[in-house]
């Protein structure tokens, strides 16, 4: 998604995930949501409140907390500009997805590369905790998504 599409104000995380969650209940139901890197925990976000609306997520490299280095390398076209960067990064400190997991009750299949060492425990974590979570490693595939990445993705939707 180009994040400039939106009407989003000031760039904060709150208000990012609300665009995205107005563009989910207006898209024909249910929805697939599918989110990579950051675009994971504003899936899992909108995903705490939209019960029965969607029928999937799916997760690429997944992060369920904010960490040191998660919007480092993202965002590489200038999707958004450094101001929405950094405003971004500071909403999201303290950001913590782990007792909202709870309340996600669709399925949500949780894509990892092999050789991820940055998203690994997160995703094995997720798709632990999650009611209906699915974990796929793929081989061959780092923390960026390559082919095999996108093959397993698309598997998936059909």
């Amino acid at each position: 998604m180009d994040y400039q599409q939106l009407d989003v104000p000031d760039f904060s995380f709150d208000q990012l995930a609300t665009a995205c969650e107005q563009l989910a209940q207006q898209a024909p139901q249910p929805v697939v949501l599918i989110g990579e890197g950051v675009g994971s925990l504003l899936a899992l976000k909108i995903a705490t409140t939209m019960f029965g609306r969607l029928d999937r997520l799916v997760l690429v490299a997944a992060q369920y907390k904010n960490r040191s280095g998660l919007l480092v390398g993202l965002f590489t076209n200038p999707t958004i500009s450094s101001q929405q960067k950094r405003t971004l990064s500071r909403s999201m400190k303290g950001l913590d997805m782990t007792k909202a997991l709870v309340h996600i009750m669709c399925s949500t299949y949780v894509y990892c590369g092999e050789k991820d060492r940055f998203s690994r425990q997160a995703c094995e974590d997720i798709a632990m905790r999650l009611l209906d979570g699915h974990l796929k490693i793929v081989p061959k595939m780092g923390r960026q998504i390559n082919e095999d990445g996108l093959h397993a993705i698309s598997e998936n939707l059909r």
